[in-house]
Formats: structure tokens, sequence, C-alpha cells
């Protein structure tokens, strides 16, 4: 890994996912890439100035650091300059749903990593950064036909920094009647054990009835340690109507566990 990028708004919020990038950085060799998104070209140095000043009173001197400012909306100049810095992972720091700033709130949050097409780990300002980094990945299954992309941004992480894996299906009657869960399950079994991954295959019964899977997901994550849980930033043709409701639960969720996001 060579460059992660974090969004940074100044605020309390994004220290978390300043710290987090560092524990990544270091164990890594990454250089830590500092992104805001100003109106006016006539923003962008003093901004790249004030990106440095607050990331080293944050973090100290001991990392690399780059800072970038994007012109334009966050939603068309954040994902445009991303393009440019190419960065191998992006970290953004949510407000929660009682935040100030409203572009990192639940729905928005989740408009924005569709929108970026590099994998991005969204923290909570409850985060508890761990200088060990994450140890154990939830990796819920589901029915997309490109799960592959999942699949494959999961376990390079995972081999990365060390991480084992619990495949979770929570088991639905009259769900996945063409078997794509199945095969998804499959796939992802075959490329952690290519690449040298540790797993675990976990199915439960619904024990939590709610619309959406994102509580019961939850609660198996807050019981069994989990410390980071890998989800798709798109939504399945087959989940279209919950699907983005139970990705901004998991986005906003108030245990403070990191959500990873993955898109091509």
């Amino acid at each position: 890994m060579q460059k992660i990028c974090v969004f940074i708004d100044f605020t309390d919020g994004c220290k978390i996912a300043l710290k987090q990038a560092s524990v990544l950085a270091q164990k890594s060799n990454a250089t830590i890439c500092l992104l805001n998104v100003v109106e006016t070209v006539a923003e962008v140095e003093k901004t790249k100035v004030h990106l440095l000043k607050f990331a080293k009173s944050t973090l100290g001197h001991s990392v690399l650091l780059e800072a970038y400012a994007g012109v334009g909306g966050l939603m068309d100049g954040g994902p445009l300059t991303l393009t440019k810095i190419h960065p191998d992972l992006v970290l953004i720091g949510t407000h929660g749903i009682r935040g100030l700033k409203q572009k990192f709130l639940g729905a928005d949050i989740l408009k924005l990593v569709k929108l970026i097409e590099f994998p991005c780990i969204v923290v909570q300002e409850n985060t508890m950064v761990s200088e060990d980094g994450f140890n154990k990945i939830l990796f819920p299954v589901g029915p997309h036909h490109d799960f592959a992309i999942k699949i494959k941004q999961t376990s390079r992480f995972a081999k990365l920094f060390g991480c084992s894996i619990d495949i979770y299906q929570i088991l639905k009657e009259g769900f996945d009647t063409g078997g794509q869960v199945n095969k998804n399950i499959q796939l992802a079994k075959a490329q952690f054990e290519a690449d040298g991954v540790k797993f675990t295959q976990v199915s439960e019964e619904m024990t939590v009835f709610s619309a959406g899977n994102s509580r019961q997901t939850l609660a198996y994550a807050d019981k069994n340690s989990i410390d980071l849980i890998s989800i798709m930033s798109t939504i399945s043709k087959n989940e279209i109507l919950l699907g983005a409701t139970d990705k901004e639960n998991l986005l906003v969720n108030n245990l403070g566990i990191p959500i990873l996001c993955c898109n091509e």
C-alpha cells in the first residue's frame, strides 16, 4: 500500500480518521494524503497549508504527509481529486446521526462512498483506534452479482494487515432462491484460501426481526469483537428497497465499528 487518503473537514470527527490512517500507514509504509474540497481555486494553496498544520497537530511529525485541495462540491470535487491522487485506500470520518456537518451523515456518506472508485473505510466519532490495527473482519454475504469486488478487496486488505475473517450469513426462509448467496460464499472461501487469509464461516437464523439485516449484523459484531465490517458500496438489485437504509445504519452505527466499503 502506497497512499492512504483522508477526507479532512477540520472537525474532531476527522481526527479519528487521521489516527486510524496513521496506524495503517505505519504498518504498510504508506504516505497519508490529506484531502479537503474548497469552492474556488484561490483557496487551494492556503488550504493545503492548513491541512498539513492540522494533521501534524493531530499526529505529530512521524508520518509522511501530502496535502491536496479539490475544487467544487464535495460530491464532485472529492471523487475527481481522488482519481488524480489514486490512493490505495480512503478514510472518511462521519459525524453520526446528530452531526452538524450534513454531508457526512448517513444518506450523504453513502452517496459519497458510492462515487469513490477506491476502497473506503468509514469511521465514527466514537471509534476507538487501536495501535494494533484491525484483527477481525466481519464479511456479511449478499446476492450481489459483482460480489467478487468485495471478495478481492477484503481479502487483499486482510492479507496485508494480518486479519482473520468471519464469513457471515443470516438465514431467511425463501431468501436467495437463485442460489447467488451460496455462490458468493464459495467464491469468497476460494479467494481467502488462495490468499492465505484465515476465515470462519458463520450462519445464524434470523433473531432480530426488522427491515434489513443491519441490526442483527451489528449485534453479532458487538458480541464477537469485530474490528471492521466489510460491505459493498453499491446496492444489490435483490435488496433495492432496504439496501440503502441498511448501509446507512452500518455507516453511522453507534458502536463505533469502522466500515470497509468496497467499490470498483
